[in-house]
């Protein structure tokens, strides 16, 4: 009984955190990183304030990030990244651009650095694979279809890669959002999702789209469903951005929302039981 009774108030804490998934203001839950070329300048961002800024090493070139426990950055071009602490100190680590193409974007799963080309001049958006030191580049997959890819991030709840782009169609050019294997299979594509930059925010599962350029940060669930657009005013009008959160805080994956229903579910259940063995012969 007293383990029953322990599981019970278990399930009771879980439904408790569900109800707060929900940001309860607008702006990430998390810290939020961010690359900008034009001003050669990393920031951090969250809830509704910009936490933080510092220069970066390369003069306009650095977009392409991957964050898991520090800041790593490449050159979009010809360019270099480097390395530095989560408050954007530069650690004096540089990484030299080893693939010689734009990358546009990039993301981490902590074993593997992967960026996004954009694919312009009839070139397909390809995803390249690299070290965690940004070194030996690999192409993992070409996206295809005409799509100019201009973000990118990793999902650790199946482990596999989201990219944010722009698809020419016969009504104009529309926004796409695209979860894809590692191998390069295509799992969903969702439309008229407007964008540039993509990260996951790892505390609640959204994903950031960030447009405008860096003047609107646009919040979806996993299944593209807008739930909140926010800006910041410093942030306007710069471009050249890569967007990431620190993978390596990501926390225990709770079941999903849907999943809620079967965990009362159970409860409900194990009360029940509890109350037949309670009964007299």
């Amino acid at each position: 009984m007293i383990q029953i009774k322990t599981y019970a108030v278990a399930l009771l804490a879980f439904a408790a955190t569900a109800a707060m998934w929900a940001p309860a203001h607008a702006g990430p839950v998390s810290t939020l990183y961010l690359t900008n070329w034009s001003s050669k300048t990393l920031y951090t961002v969250q809830g509704d304030a910009v936490t933080g800024s510092a220069p970066t090493y390369c003069n306009h070139c650095e977009q392409p990030i991957a964050v898991y426990g520090d800041v790593r950055t490449m050159g979009n071009g010809n360019g270099f990244g480097g390395r530095y602490n989560l408050d954007l100190t530069q650690t004096g680590t540089t990484y030299v651009q080893s693939t010689a193409v734009g990358l546009v974007d990039g993301t981490t799963d902590g074993r593997r650095n992967y960026a996004v080309a954009a694919g312009y001049d009839g070139n397909a958006s390809a995803v390249y694979a690299f070290d965690r030191e940004w070194g030996d580049p690999t192409l993992l997959f070409l996206a295809g279809d005409g799509v100019r890819a201009t973000g990118i991030t990793y999902d650790p709840t199946n482990n596999t890669l989201w990219l944010q782009g722009a698809l020419e169609t016969q009504n104009g050019t529309t926004g796409v959002l695209r979860n894809y294997q590692m191998g390069g299979a295509l799992i969903a594509s969702l439309t008229d999702l407007e964008g540039g930059a993509l990260a996951m925010d790892y505390a609640d599962n959204t994903l950031w789209v960030v447009r405008g350029p860096t003047q609107y940060f646009d919040q979806y669930s996993r299944d593209g469903t807008p739930l909140q657009t926010t800006t910041y005013g410093d942030l306007v009008g710069k471009n050249g951005t890569g967007a990431e959160f620190d993978l390596a805080v990501a926390p225990t994956r709770l079941p999903e929302p849907g999943s809620l229903s079967m965990a009362l579910s159970a409860l409900a259940g194990l009360l029940l039981v509890g109350r037949r063995r309670r009964r007299p012969a």
